[in-house]
């Protein structure tokens, strides 16, 4: 079942509430990239960056607004960034991951449709045809909800809105589920005049259109821009100012000091980039472990490696060896600002998606015969986290034989 947004999983308001737990303020460049946002924005970052935090962030600020008791406080609640309170809709499309055929798709989103109408006013009496095509349903869907806004605009929110694609990947039958999910975001462009914004967040890219260019035509990409380089994952600045005494207990039981403590945070858990500046931020999942756990002495990989084993260990199969030489500097760019096809993925840019690899530098390429700027992009193994994950990964494969290379890797 997707979240209801009457009752959705509320991570950022257990955040706020819970007596142990912390929030860090986001706020600030959450009004940055509502400020500048275009009709359709896209935001990857991989596993455990809190992806479904900035939802429910986003979700209680349009429901609610920023002068909420909700965000005393914060820095939302003194900006003057407006958040209309529009009709959010807000969905999870890790509810779809399983699903078996297009007709289960069309059900999840139609029972959806139909209950969320009926919570908003249960006197609308809107009827919605199962058997008209998807992408009328989904129209009169929005247009319902717009019409009952108190703005006449909508916000949706879609979460994980490429684990079909992920799950999908080996899928030599996916084209009926695709489609559906074309006619989905075909009806969403085609309703643009009533959404005021709609945000997806995920992993990794996949196109959002058909070669007929049906669903979302444009998007613009978030992932790599400055405004949100640091809307989800901590930096070190940010770890000093909220969990300073965590830091100092844990650096006294692992005879550190506080400073030699966030060195190994970061060569095991951080140095991701996102931009060409030299800001780097944490995994927060792997932070909240260590810096919770009272009975962490030494370091280790805490991602979840069975996340990435059932997607990775077939493409390792398929490109080999090679898929190495594709992470050597390129100026082309485009493993960074295009997307995947899901029956045809960029392994490079899945990796640097996904998280194992990270930008390392990025420099202004000096070419005159181009009216724009070219940049070559350099990548790295992103930390000792995602190189042990890698090491594994490679070892699960059926290219895997030790040499010393190998070696050199998993040490």
């Amino acid at each position: 079942m997707f979240q209801i947004d009457t009752n959705p999983c509320s991570t950022f308001k257990e955040l706020i509430t819970g007596v142990d737990d912390k929030y860090i303020d986001k706020t600030e460049s959450i009004c940055k990239i509502y400020d500048a946002r275009s009709r359709f924005n896209l935001l990857t970052r991989p596993f455990g960056f809190g992806k479904t935090v900035l939802i429910d962030t986003l979700f209680f600020l349009f429901k609610r607004g920023p002068k909420s008791p909700m965000f005393e406080g914060l820095y939302v609640s003194q900006s003057e960034t407006e958040f209309p309170n529009h009709f959010v809709i807000k969905f999870d499309f890790a509810a779809l991951a399983n699903l078996k055929t297009a007709d289960d798709y069309i059900d999840t989103f139609f029972n959806f449709y139909k209950k969320r109408l009926y919570e908003i006013n249960s006197s609308l009496g809107v009827e919605l045809n199962r058997d008209e095509k998807f992408y009328w349903i989904t129209h009169h869907f929005l247009s319902e909800i717009a019409s009952v806004s108190n703005t006449k605009k909508i916000v949706i929110l879609i979460d994980n809105y490429d684990v079909p694609y992920l799950h999908n990947l080996y899928n030599n039958n996916f084209e009926d589920k695709n489609e559906v999910l074309s006619q989905f975001y075909k009806a969403l462009y085609d309703c643009e005049t009533l959404i005021d914004w709609c945000l997806l967040v995920g992993e990794t890219k996949f196109s959002l259109s058909s070669k007929k260019q049906e669903g979302i035509p444009y998007i613009t990409d978030l992932t790599y821009d400055s405004l949100s380089v640091n809307v989800c994952g901590f930096t070190q600045g940010e770890l000093k100012k909220h969990f300073q005494s965590e830091l100092e207990e844990l650096a006294d039981a692992t005879e550190q000091t506080v400073e030699m403590l966030l060195g190994n945070l970061s060569s095991w858990h951080g140095d991701y980039r996102f931009t060409g500046h030299n800001i780097k931020v944490y995994r927060p999942a792997s932070i909240n472990i260590v810096l919770t756990s009272k009975d962490i002495t030494t370091f280790s990989c805490l991602y979840p490696y069975n996340h990435l084993s059932k997607i990775l260990i077939p493409l390792i199969n398929k490109f080999e060896r090679y898929h190495e030489k594709l992470l050597l500097p390129n100026t082309c760019g485009y493993a960074f600002t295009e997307f995947n096809k899901y029956n045809n993925v960029n392994f490079f840019a899945l990796l640097c998606q996904i998280g194992i690899f990270t930008l390392s530098t990025v420099e202004l390429v000096d070419d005159k015969t181009k009216c724009y700027n070219t940049y070559k992009y350099y990548c790295m193994i992103v930390n000792r986290e995602m190189r042990e994950i890698y090491s594994r990964l490679l070892k699960s494969s059926n290219i895997y034989n030790k040499t010393d290379e190998d070696e050199e890797l998993a040490n």
